[in-house]
């Protein structure tokens, strides 16, 4: 067993070590940035795929009155989405 008291300690260990977590510390912000800049990609092609996929059954189903309450109410409900992820984004940045 060591005793700390034995252990040699210089000023240059303490201080590579105190920058050492110091970067860490600094450099966890634009990590986390990136990482939600990927997911917000990711949601955005989530988004974007589902939209397609959405269109392409409408057009099998033909055009009629219901298609058309159909896209109004998808319509309305991306736009209620929309409205409650601009709630977040300002509630979690805020």
């Amino acid at each position: 067993m060591v005793k700390l008291g034995e252990v040699d300690i210089g000023a240059k260990d303490i201080i590579i070590a105190l920058i050492g977590a110091a970067i860490g510390y600094y450099a966890r912000k634009p990590i986390e940035e990136m990482r939600q800049a990927e997911k917000q990609k990711d949601a955005e092609l989530f988004g974007k795929t589902t939209a397609q996929y959405v269109a392409n059954e409408i057009k099998n189903w033909g055009i009629g009155p219901e298609i058309y309450k159909a896209i109004d109410e998808l319509v309305s409900t991306f736009k209620e989405l929309k409205e409650e992820l601009k709630k977040y984004k300002v509630e979690k940045n805020g």
